[in-house]
């Protein structure tokens, strides 16, 4: 089964519902609880037959019922009477733990799982910029704690045993003069030492976007970078469409790729067995320390 791709066109009358006070912090609030829900989709992704347990009950008891929430007050439920309805299968399975038997039993493979759940957010992505809330616009509070909850839990668990014969030897490297490089096809990083540790990036996408910013070559080592500069390049991988003029100057924008930035560094922390920080965020800049 092919994933499916959303181009909602909807009348200048229809648009009107979602820019209502309220539900413009809706759809913001629904697009950066869907944009975190697609990460959990790629988490699941790496061992289908064995999810954890904690992860599959903050599916079902709360990140789900969240979006189900906010979909239902915006009218965009599958049976609701909006202008915009997502497809029947936008939460493509109730639990994790038998979401494998769910989508083959629909004859799909898992890549066809995460093309309709990615086509789901571009729809609504599409809706928030005509709508004129990707920027500007504040999460609804609860929305916000379910988003950062989400993504502590998803870095708790990718970290979770990672490279446990380095953490058990206790042997510190130094970053310092070692080569250290980003595959962003297969989202990890590497050092190139005599053992050549990687620090996977898989479960952590805006961890990875970051990665792909500052160590894909046109950074240098101890160069400070402005950090609006920086946000763009982060901003233009996770949406090519964006361009300087799309993104306000307050510096609370970019809180999404600070924390980010601060994730990746205790990433990088917890897979390799070093205390060097590679990035840190200065001021109004940005540095590369390694």
């Amino acid at each position: 089964m092919q994933g499916r791709h959303f181009k909602p066109v909807v009348r200048e009358d229809g648009l009107a519902l979602f820019r209502d006070g309220k539900n413009k912090q809706r759809l913001y609030s629904l697009l950066q609880i869907y944009d975190v829900f697609k990460d959990v989709i790629v988490f699941y992704g790496e061992n289908v037959s064995h999810p954890p347990a904690e992860l599959n009950i903050f599916y079902i008891r709360t990140l789900v019922p969240t979006i189900e929430g906010l979909v239902e007050e915006l009218g965009m439920s599958p049976a609701g009477k909006g202008p915009i309805k997502l497809p029947e299968d936008y939460i493509p399975f109730t639990d994790l733990f038998t979401a494998e038997s769910k989508y083959r039993g629909r004859g799909q493979k898992l890549e066809d799982v995460k093309m309709n759940v990615n086509a789901v957010y571009g729809q609504i992505k599409l809706l928030a910029e005509q709508t004129h809330v990707v920027f500007g616009v504040k999460a609804i509070p609860e929305v916000e704690k379910v988003v950062a909850d989400t993504r502590e839990l998803l870095h708790r668990l990718s970290t979770t045993g990672t490279q446990p014969e380095a953490q058990e030897a206790g042997e510190k490297i130094s970053l310092e003069g070692k080569r250290i490089t980003y595959d962003a096809k297969k989202r990890k990083i590497a050092v190139a030492d005599s053992v050549n540790r990687t620090c996977s990036l898989v479960a952590a996408p805006l961890e990875a976007f970051f990665a792909e910013v500052m160590l894909s070559g046109t950074k240098d080592i101890g160069v400070p970078y402005p950090w609006d500069v920086v946000f763009v390049e982060w901003l233009k991988i996770r949406d090519d469409r964006v361009t300087m003029k799309d993104v306000l100057p307050e510096r609370r924008e970019a809180e999404p790729m600070y924390s980010a930035m601060n994730r990746l560094n205790e990433k990088v922390l917890s897979d390799i067995p070093t205390d060097d920080i590679l990035f840190t965020w200065e001021g109004k800049t940005i540095r590369r320390n390694f």
